[in-house]
């Protein structure tokens, strides 16, 4: 018996340790093309999974994932057609997860190349009416997180196949992990591979394990008051209780449901066969993310370079 419970308690500490550090709240909403009405639902997420088929580049991927039109949908309050279903993100985790979706209707593998950035700009798809984070940390938290880690899928189908990882363990330094084999590698192979699953850190995460001795060090993966853990249930259902102080700073004001940055082509509208919807002001294309993280790695790079001189 004292053994069954010394499993189940382990067990807990390990469901607590992969939430706390994987899992965040998104917010999925409708919004009405014609009255602009929104419905809202708030889930738990364990990161994101994205189609990759229309997509050349993670950026792209995640901007058509999250935001879509659907022409013939009948708004529930109006009655008319057309609508945006939009996915926010609403709490972010320490490390954010993107599962690229390699495999299509068939099990067949989809083999094309989907560029990633060094570090990426979460804002443009974070919540319009507030972002927070899990818990209350000792250092900073942002909407910048850099890549750390990536899995590779080597075969032809979900089913067979061999996995190994390339993980960043500090600035700068990356290495290969194959099974039992060990290697150094050049950061520029690493962004030439077929990613499967994408990791990224917090902004200068320099070595992931102090990230998570760090996190270990607050007790926050198994010495959380119950009143602070979150059950599955509350992941459902979204943040309902108070919110620490880290949360409150990044706290935005409420929005009504009257959503300010959407309009609708009126003739289309009619027909309910399209809309527009406006990118957010804090937003931008994909192009200008993605070369604002590559210009972030420059600034580093060439920092590194002076130190060592």
């Amino acid at each position: 018996m004292e053994c069954d419970k010394n499993h189940g308690n382990e067990a807990t500490a390990h469901k607590i340790f992969v939430r706390r550090v994987f899992g965040g709240l998104v917010v999925n909403k409708v919004i009405c093309c014609s009255c602009s009405y929104i419905s809202r639902k708030t889930e738990g997420a364990f990161g994101l999974q994205l189609p990759i088929e229309n997509s050349d580049s993670l950026i792209g991927a995640l901007q058509t994932h999250t935001e879509t039109t659907v022409a013939d949908f009948r708004c529930g309050k109006c009655g008319k057609k057309g609508i945006v279903q939009k996915i926010e993100l609403e709490r972010l985790p320490p490390v954010f997860t993107f599962h690229l979706k390699r495999f299509d209707s068939l099990n067949n593998k989809i083999k094309k190349h989907l560029s990633f950035p060094p570090v990426i700009d979460l804002l443009p798809f974070a919540s319009s009416d507030k972002v927070t984070f899990p818990f209350a940390l000792p250092f900073e938290m942002h909407l910048n997180y850099e890549l750390y880690a990536i899995v590779v899928h080597e075969g032809e189908t979900s089913n067979a196949g061999h996995y190994y990882s390339f993980i960043r363990l500090n600035s700068n330094e990356w290495y290969r992990y194959d099974d039992s084999e060990v290697s150094a590698v050049d950061e520029e192979e690493v962004f030439k591979q077929m990613a499967y699953i994408l990791f990224y850190a917090p902004f200068g995460t320099n070595c992931f394990t102090d990230f998570i001795q760090t996190l270990q060090s607050m007790n926050v993966f198994t010495s959380l008051p119950v009143s602070q853990q979150l059950s599955s249930s509350e992941l459902a259902q979204g943040d309902k209780g108070s919110r620490s102080q880290a949360d409150k700073d990044h706290i935005r004001p409420e929005t009504t449901d009257k959503h300010p940055s959407l309009t609708c082509d009126k003739k289309a509208a009619d027909e309910g066969v399209s809309l527009v919807a406006k990118k957010k002001a804090a937003g931008g294309d994909e192009s200008s993310i993605s070369k604002g993280g590559w210009e972030v790695q420059k600034r580093r790079q060439r920092k590194r370079k002076n130190v060592i001189r």
